[in-house]
This record gives C-alpha cells, sequence and structure tokens, in this order.
C-alpha cells in the first residue's frame, strides 16, 4: 500500500485531475446502460449524479425507433416538460394463473452400456435414427467367446464320458459286493469243514495219546498223527483268518457302524451291503454329475456372453447420443464416464416445474396446464399434471411438479425452453396495468404515477399477483385514472408532463 501512495503521490496533478475525470465519465457509462429503470427510480439522488441520458444506449435505441415521439420530447422539453405515454385504467376480467418456466426432458431415457467388455466390431446406428425394442445397436467383437464355447462343449462331452465311466464301475463295485458275499458263505463253510477236521483229528490224536501211555502204539505213529492235528490247526486258523478279512465291511457291526439297523430279509441286507462297499463309487458319479452340471454352465455362461456382445435396444425412441467409435475398447458395466449410447422416446415429454412451496396447494393431479415454446410461438400446447412431489427442497423451498406433454406432432425436443401457465382459479375482475408502468419495491407492492391537470403524482399501490405482462392491482387505483407508461425515470412527484393516449 505504502508504494502505491508514493506512486499516486509522485503522479501531476494534471495527471490526476484528467484520471479523474475518465473514471468519473466510465463509471456514468457503466451506471446508465448496465441499471435497470426501476433500480435508478429506488435511488434518485445517486441517479441523478450518475445517469445520463446521452450516454445510455437504450435511449438513443429509444429515440431510433419512436422518432416522432422523440420529437415531441425534444420540444416539450424545452419547455420544461416530460413527455410520456398515458394509459387509462378499466376493469377487466382474467383468471388466475401461475407462470413457470422449465426446460423439456424426455418421459423415459435409456443410457446404453455393455455387459461384457470387448472391442467394438460394429454400431448398427447413427443420432437421430428410430429404433423399436430389441433392435440391434452396436456388436462387440465374440471371437474370444466362441473358441471359450468350443473348448466348453468338448469339456461336456468329457465329464459325460467319465460320468458313464463312473457308472460303469459302480455297477461292477455292486457285483462285486454280490461277490463277495457268495464267497464269504464259501469261507464260512470252510471255516466249519477245517474246524470239523480239527475237531476229529484232535479226537484221534486224545485216543492214540492214550494208546502210547499205554503203550499200545509207537512213539512213531503218535508223532505222525501229532503232526496231522498241527496241520489242522494251522489250516483252521488259516481258514477262520481268511474268513474274518473277507468279512470287513459285510458284518452286522459294520451295518450298525454305518448307521444302520440290521436288515432280517437277506435282499434287504444284501442292499444295504451294497450301498455301504461302494459309496467312493456313488461319489464318483456325484462328481462326474457335477462337472457335467459345471461344464454346461459354462457353455450356457459363454452363449449368454456371445448374445450379449450384440447389444439391443430396450425401448422404443429415438437415439440422443452415440459416444462411441468402431474399433473402440469398452470396459463392462457402468463403470465408464459416459454410456456408449443413450435412446429417449419423445412420444410423450416431461415438463418439469419447480414451484414454489406458498403456491404447491393450487396444483393437483390431472390439472390442465397451458405450454408455450419460444422456438414454436405460433403453436401452444396442453398437458396435464401427473405426478407432485410431497416432499419441499429444504434449500430452495420449492416441490416438484411433472406435466406431461403429447408429442403427436413430433415438434417437440429434450432440451427446449418452454413456459407454462396454470389456472388456478375462477374468473376474477380487477384492473390491469402493464408491467412497464410499474416502479416495484416487493413482489406485492411498488409505485405508479398517475396523471392529474398535466402533472404527475407518485401513487403507492399494492398487487393482487403479477402476470407475465401485467400486474393485478389489489389496492391503490381506480377505474378511469390515468398512469404514465413511458420516461419513468425522468419522472418525479408534481413533475410536469405531456402525454399521448395508449
Amino acid at each position: 500500500m505504502k508504494s502505491i501512495y508514493e506512486f499516486l503521490k509522485n503522479i501531476p496533478f494534471f495527471s490526476k485531475f484528467v484520471i479523474s475525470g475518465l473514471t468519473y465519465l466510465l463509471i456514468m457509462l457503466a451506471y446508465s446502460n448496465f441499471t435497470w429503470q426501476d433500480f435508478r427510480a429506488r435511488i434518485p439522488a445517486v441517479s441523478k449524479i450518475l445517469y445520463s441520458k446521452k450516454l445510455s444506449i437504450v435511449y438513443h435505441l429509444e429515440r431510433y425507433n419512436n422518432k416522432e415521439n422523440d420529437q415531441k420530447a425534444e420540444t416539450s422539453e424545452q419547455g420544461d416538460m416530460i413527455f410520456i405515454s398515458v394509459l387509462s385504467l378499466k376493469e377487466s376480467e382474467y383468471y388466475p394463473k401461475i407462470q413457470n418456466t422449465a426446460i423439456l426432458e424426455p418421459i423415459q431415457s435409456t443410457d446404453i452400456y455393455s455387459k461384457v467388455s470387448g472391442r467394438i466390431e460394429k454400431i448398427f446406428v447413427q443420432e437421430g435414427d428410430k429404433v423399436k425394442v430389441s433392435s440391434k445397436l452396436l456388436k462387440l467383437d465374440s471371437l474370444t467367446y466362441e473358441l471359450d464355447l468350443i473348448k466348453q462343449k468338448a469339456a461336456v462331452e468329457t465329464a459325460k464320458a467319465q460320468f458313464r465311466l463312473s457308472k460303469e464301475k459302480l455297477s461292477n463295485a455292486e457285483r462285486n459286493v454280490e461277490v463277495k458275499w457268495y464267497e464269504i458263505e464259501k469261507r464260512k463253510l470252510s471255516v466249519q469243514k477245517t474246524k470239523s477236521e480239527l475237531n476229529r483229528i484232535q479226537e484221534i490224536f486224545n485216543k492214540k495219546k492214550e494208546l502210547f501211555e499205554n503203550n499200545v502204539i509207537s512213539q512213531e505213529e503218535l508223532e505222525n498223527i501229532s503232526l496231522e492235528l498241527r496241520n489242522r490247526t494251522i489250516a483252521f486258523e488259516t481258514a477262520e483268518r481268511d474268513f474274518e478279512a473277507i468279512s470287513l465291511g459285510m458284518r452286522d457291526e459294520d451295518i450298525i457302524n454305518d448307521g444302520h439297523v440290521v436288515p432280517i430279509k437277506f435282499s434287504e441286507r444284501l442292499k444295504l451291503l451294497k450301498r455301504i462297499n461302494t459309496k467312493i463309487e456313488r461319489s464318483e458319479i456325484e462328481v462326474a454329475e457335477k462337472n457335467i452340471e459345471v461344464a454346461a454352465a459354462n457353455i450356457q455362461a459363454s452363449e449368454m456372453l456371445i448374445k450379449e456382445a450384440t447389444v439391443s435396444s430396450p425401448m422404443e425412441g429415438l437415439v440422443s447420443k452415440v459416444n462411441r467409435s468402431e474399433g473402440e475398447l469398452i470396459n463392462s458395466g457402468t463403470g465408464m464416464p459416459n454410456p456408449i449410447i443413450t435412446i429417449i422416446d419423445v412420444r410423450k415429454l416431461l415438463v418439469i416445474l419447480a414451484v414454489n412451496e406458498k403456491d404447491i396447494q393450487k396444483y393437483r393431479i390431472g390439472q390442465d396446464n397451458y405450454i408455450t415454446i419460444d422456438s414454436i410461438p405460433d403453436r401452444k400446447y396442453t398437458g396435464k399434471i401427473k405426478r407432485i412431489n410431497p416432499a419441499i427442497d429444504p434449500k430452495t423451498h420449492t416441490s416438484e411438479i411433472k406435466i406431461e406433454l403429447a408429442n403427436s406432432d413430433n415438434m417437440l425436443r429434450p432440451g427446449m425452453f418452454v413456459r407454462s401457465e396454470t389456472i388456478v382459479g375462477e374468473v376474477k375482475r380487477a384492473i390491469q396495468i402493464p408491467l412497464n408502468s410499474l416502479i416495484p419495491r416487493d413482489e406485492k407492492s411498488g409505485h405508479v404515477f398517475i396523471v392529474k391537470d398535466s402533472r404527475v403524482f407518485r401513487v403507492e399501490v399494492e398487487l393482487d399477483e403479477k402476470l407475465e405482462e401485467s400486474a393485478i392491482i389489489k389496492k391503490g387505483l381506480k377505474e378511469g385514472d390515468l398512469i404514465a407508461t413511458s420516461n419513468l425515470n425522468k419522472l418525479f412527484d408534481g413533475a410536469q408532463i405531456s402525454f399521448s393516449n395508449n
């Protein structure tokens, strides 16, 4: 700041005078062109200092467009009079209505993403094309998925062959259980036979031992029978061990240990033993079945991926945007910053109004709403209110109302700026004044200038409501009053004027 002060201090006085004059001129130029008439009227003291009609572009435009009025104004100003236009007031009928502005939006819009990743092979549509449900939009390169499908079909055949082999192994195992059962019966008879032989030789041995002790037989004969007894004992023990070995898994305790009750009938017992002794083979069949299911599921997945590689339209409408090009690599899902394609339905459009909370009670479902569009001035559309949001936005103190608009002539497009008008009451009679004759103070009050005896006088008025181009007077004016409608920025209380009727 000190350096700036030193710099300004060193500027010569004449230069300071020139700079100050230029600065004041620039401020006057900005104030005269970038402030509104009602704003200047609220601060007349400042306006007298900073406003100059000679610097106002609006003033010169008015002079150019109203040469005749300018000539009268020049004449009246020479006589210290202000030339104005006036309007004689009278009551007229009007419908209470609320006006809003909005942007047309599609009633249905769908962003198209791909469920699979890949490179775009072909795009079948362009922006503006009409599409139907299931119309092809684009196709991704599906060669990888097709190769996977061939491998998975081969895997299914392998799994089926493994399943057939497992079934054959189970069948063989069940036959082996049946064979084993009869082998056990055979071994059981063998044990009984060897035991009988052992008992017989044991009796012979006992008798010969008694004879030997009585010196009836020789030592050699006793040793021979003793050797035979040992052989029969070994044969019996061997047969008994073989029987125990082959009986493993076929005994009553094996059935009980597996959690079953020992059946009485032979057929039921054999059937149960087959199930107990073929658990591995049955498990192999289950594994083979699961492998077939997994391979079939892989085939379905690959077929679905191949199908999803061709992206189709889920709705009827128009292609609004194509954000990708052929040959471009895309990812699956909605992770991309922009959708591949956007489709909109323009057969019906939505007008979404943000209605002030004080007016929301005046709207109802099914109520008619009249829509005009700046770009189509010769058409007027009628829509019906379809939805009224029950919640109020705490930030804006507004509620959202959706109006459905039929696009029968196909002239409406999403994004168009529209003006809506909703009639919210019965016909009324009141005095209406043009908005250009009112200098507002707030939403419900302001002042106008009424004309009496070639002079104007400021009158405070209360407003009932504001329409698009006029204001409804609640208090302050009466039928027959003359009000000024032009040059309000020059008027003041008691000013002498010259006027023409509007």
